[in-house]
């Protein structure tokens, strides 16, 4: 029994490779949710003993985390530990976090007397209402703003209570982040499978030409030569193997094969429950990309350059989209 030909060979691998795509499509607002995108927006606010806290998350794409954060006095001690909670949860983008807490209106403030500038203000101001000939309940009165002896003090947050749940409060903000991230990294997902798909179609496209892609090259410069050359020339059987050789340069099978893999590595790496992607799936592009130039550049048929430019044109859409995937 003869082995079957590379040409069926190719094909079975298409016929498989489009019975993939069908169950990719059919299951993928499962598989897919495992691409977040970098842009999102998230706000919590909850209720305690001691008073309220309120967060805001928001992020923008950045090749890299940069964790920006912005905290009350209160909790500058705990800045470390924050961060780190958020870096655990966010591995690209920039990242902005506010936090803010307010404390129940009875023990928001305390006030302090400074009795010694109490009595300082009265005898000074006794000697000024002498002098003025005023009430010295008056000048008290001017005076005592613009002094130091009532003192407002803002409690400070250093209960350990109030830190945790502070962290409770972080972390329930996190959750409605991190969703919103895997809703808009869905709709990434999906359009760029729908591109994903235009492009197999396009490599099925040039594979079909591409037998005819060798032989027409070895026409056209065998036509050439006979048109440059008359007659032939002395060592006509050296020349032919010559240019036999020159248009086996220009086979476009194996940039098919290994365009064809990268575009279904592509697909596992967008499956893959994985923390962060986005750095993997931009090598693949570009890999993608490598080997669509190498095609069109070796490839002059018109047929083949048309799917080319296909392929490089949703190649750019997949990019753009790849721009704001964590």
């Amino acid at each position: 029994m003869e082995p079957p030909s590379p040409e069926l060979l190719w094909y079975r691998y298409c016929y498989l490779s489009w019975i993939r795509i069908y169950c990719l499509q059919y299951y993928s607002s499962y598989v897919y949710l495992m691409l977040h995108s970098m842009t999102a927006y998230a706000e919590s606010s909850l209720e305690f003993s001691w008073g309220q806290g309120l967060i805001k998350i928001q992020s923008v794409n950045r090749r890299f985390l940069d964790v920006h954060l912005d905290l009350p006095s209160e909790l500058k001690s705990h800045e470390g530990a924050i961060r780190k909670i958020i870096s655990s949860r966010v591995f690209r983008g920039k990242v902005k976090v506010q936090i803010y807490l307010e404390r129940a209106g009875s023990a928001l403030e305390t006030i302090q007397v400074d009795i010694s500038l109490a009595k300082e203000l009265k005898q000074a101001a006794s000697i000024l209402a002498q002098q003025l000939g005023v009430e010295p309940k008056d000048v008290i009165l001017s005076l005592l703003p613009r002094n130091d002896c009532l003192v407002r003090n803002e409690e400070k947050f250093e209960d350990e209570a109030i830190y945790e749940d502070v962290l409770q409060l972080v972390d329930t903000a996190l959750n409605h982040f991190i969703e919103m991230k895997a809703k808009e990294g869905e709709y990434l997902a999906k359009d760029m499978l729908s591109r994903i798909q235009k492009i197999k179609t396009s490599i099925v496209q040039i594979q079909k030409y591409a037998p005819n892609v060798v032989k027409k090259t070895r026409e056209r410069l065998l036509a050439v030569l006979n048109e440059l050359i008359p007659g032939g020339v002395a060592n006509e059987e050296r020349l032919l193997r010559e240019v036999a050789l020159f248009a086996d340069r220009v086979d476009i099978e194996e940039e098919l094969t290994r365009l064809h893999s990268h575009v279904i590595q592509f697909e596992d790496k967008m499956n893959e429950a994985s923390e962060s992607v986005g750095k993997t799936l931009e090598f693949l592009l570009q890999e993608m990309l490598r080997e669509t130039n190498t095609v069109g550049s070796k490839a002059q048929e018109v047929e083949v350059s048309s799917e080319v430019v296909s392929i490089k044109t949703e190649l750019e859409r997949i990019r753009e989209q790849l721009q704001n995937v964590e």
